[in-house]
């Protein structure tokens, strides 16, 4: 699939969001959400227009055989992507004791984000991975339904889907039940980005969320509603149009990115260090919460914390630490893994 200009770069901004909640925030409406918000857009443009061009495919080959292949390949393809890391963390965790057997039940069938909101009720080191399992579950919801079903109806499927993980997002935000880790908030970015895919750059919505205005108006926005978080300290009590701004702002810099790849923006998102780093989010990602804190990188140092990096100092260690072994990562495990992957199936005509 051919690479799209400023999707790494907005990889890379999103990795920094989330790393700056979890290792300087502290309070209010995480930006680190915004961050997550935009990975699982660009996942959902990404994933569709796999899953959209294969359906076609298979239909110009008229072989149901095809179908199958497409889904098997496809699942494979993620695996070989996700899989690696995510299990030597889990099981790394687990043998060092951090991680229950009960609870390594749930994170080796990415169903962790059920047990976080259901029975465990609390965050650790490994947590994050709530993330993953959501992606999990989109995949093999997704993939099944997109490729089993006429490609001409994608576009219809996905925006009943938006609407209905919309409505459920206004519901429980009505009734005040907690509901960010379950799968239809997330699930409505995803729809979101793989709408943009179906529709094309020249549709009306498409055009509307590219513009400029919408972009700019779209981000001050949200950045004014976190602002308004942060200050009043309302943690993940957050009102349901945090969540309208968070698809509008998600989907309209995916959907400029695309339409817009000379700009002056994606030239800066096409910069070496955020193209670096996007390329190696996934690893950043996975790895960024288990460098230690000061405190207990001085346990394990057996040092005073006197003697450690304070504040912004410590921060930048983190970040330094986080970033060498993304790369180790993607240079010695990821990037070798990758290399098995199969190409997906492509249409013989190229999608609008």
């Amino acid at each position: 699939m051919k690479r799209i200009r400023g999707f790494d770069g907005l990889r890379a901004l999103s990795a920094l969001l989330v790393f700056f909640e979890h290792k300087v925030q502290r309070r209010g409406f995480g930006l680190g959400s915004v961050g997550v918000w935009t990975f699982f857009c660009l996942s959902g443009y990404l994933i569709v227009q796999i899953l959209h061009r294969s359906r076609r495919a298979a239909e110009d080959g008229h072989s149901s055989r095809a179908l199958i292949d497409a889904l098997l390949g496809f699942w494979r393809n993620r695996a070989l992507r996700i899989f690696p890391i995510y299990y030597l963390v889990v099981f790394s965790a687990l043998a060092l004791g951090r991680l229950g057997l009960a609870e390594f039940a749930f994170y080796a069938t990415y169903t962790q984000n059920f047990y976080i909101a259901f029975v465990s009720h609390r965050w650790g080191a490994i947590t994050h991975f709530w993330t993953l399992a959501i992606e999990e579950q989109f995949y093999l919801l997704a993939a099944p339904i997109l490729i089993f079903s006429p490609s001409s109806r994608h576009g219809a499927i996905l925006a009943g889907a938006f609407w209905v993980c919309a409505a459920y997002v206004g519901i429980t935000k009505l009734f005040h039940v907690g509901a960010v880790l379950m799968p239809p908030p997330s699930f409505a970015f995803m729809a979101a980005g793989g709408y943009a895919v179906i529709v094309g750059p020249n549709a009306a919505l498409s055009r509307w969320l590219s513009h400029p205005v919408t972009v700019v108006a779209s981000t001050g926005a949200l950045g004014a509603v976190c602002a308004a978080s942060w200050i009043q300290n309302t943690g993940d009590e957050s009102p349901a149009y945090l969540n309208l701004a968070g698809w509008v702002f998600a989907a309209s810099w995916v959907c400029f990115v695309v339409r817009y790849p000379a700009s002056g923006v994606v030239a800066c998102l096409e910069t070496g260090a955020l193209t670096w780093l996007g390329r190696r989010s996934y690893g950043f990602y996975v790895y960024h919460y288990l460098t230690p804190s000061r405190e207990a990188a001085g346990r394990l140092l057996r040092l005073p914390t006197d003697l450690l990096p304070s504040g912004a100092g410590w921060v930048l260690l983190q970040l330094a630490a986080t970033l060498l072994l993304s790369h180790l990562s993607w240079v010695y495990v990821e990037s070798r893994v990758l290399a098995w992957k199969r190409p997906a199936l492509s249409p013989v005509a190229t999608p609008a």
